[in-house]
């Protein structure tokens, strides 16, 4: 199994939570735009999570006695699953993602270009989830309860925006963020300047492409985000903040999570990208 493309896409699905009680998502996808997820049944999931490891080392330079993903995990065995984004009636396959065990969390159901299906808020665990029950694998395909008008930048310290990026969010995470986290992933990736410099690269190539309408408030009218909101998303030290679950890979897309505190009042709000 070869893929012709490293998916690049992080999708800013922007999944947010107050905590303690429950999770809310804050963003929707650019208008007119679905983002639809279908089970892979027939791809072959050793291979798959095979090839997956063998492109972390070669894209990365991270070995699999740092990072080695699994067929199956204390959660369950992975689910892989095929990425379409749908605009108007152009249909455009991304690549796959998987998760660990069962979709769970709460529940809606949701009208796509494809139809009516229930979606939960998880697919299932990364493959470094920890016990905690807030601590699984986002689904972008859940439906988005709210969105304030930000775009990333503004979230950095000094922007005057009132809600501010958690610094290091897997660094005593439960008194930062309310929930259990392990932090070896992070650890491979940004003790290693190439691999940090290539997943930050693919983060900022994801947004611009998924949600340029939080990347900049001058787009142009083609959707285009300007060069100079480009480098500001360039400039934000994504491995400060970026809580990764799965790297992007040729087989993969990547998916992270992003922590910000309200400054008013204190509320801690996440979104996974």
């Amino acid at each position: 199994m070869k893929f012709k493309l490293i998916s690049i896409l992080l999708i800013a699905s922007l999944i947010a939570s107050t905590l303690p009680v429950g999770t809310y998502a804050v963003a929707a996808p650019s208008t007119g735009e679905d983002i639809v997820l279908e089970l892979d049944t027939k791809l072959d999931v050793e291979g798959f999570i095979e090839n997956m490891n063998k492109e972390i080392e070669d894209i990365y330079g991270i070995d699999s006695s740092s990072i080695k993903f699994e067929v199956s995990t204390k959660f369950g065995t992975a689910k892989i699953y095929q990425v379409y984004l749908i605009k108007g009636n152009a249909e455009e396959f991304l690549g796959y993602t998987f998760a660990y065990g069962n979709p769970f969390g709460d529940k809606k159901t949701i009208e796509t270009k494809r139809g009516k299906k229930t979606v939960y808020r998880y697919l299932g665990k990364a493959l470094k989830s920890t016990s905690d029950p807030n601590d699984g694998f986002t689904n972008i395909e859940f439906p988005y309860d709210a969105y304030s008008g930000w775009t990333f930048p503004d979230l950095l310290p000094g922007s005057g925006y009132h809600s501010t990026f958690i610094e290091y969010p897997w660094l005593g995470s439960e008194d930062k963020v309310g929930k259990r986290l392990d932090s070896s992933i992070n650890f491979a990736f940004y003790s290693n300047k190439t691999a940090t410099g290539k997943l930050k690269q693919q983060i900022v190539t994801g947004l611009v492409l998924v949600h340029p309408e939080m990347v900049s408030k001058n787009l142009g009218p083609d959707g285009r985000v300007p060069a100079e909101d480009i480098k500001k998303l360039e400039q934000i030290p994504w491995e400060k903040y970026v809580h990764i679950y799965q790297p992007p890979t040729y087989s993969s897309w990547g998916m992270g999570c992003i922590w910000h505190k309200d400054k008013s009042d204190g509320q801690i709000w996440y979104k996974t990208i």
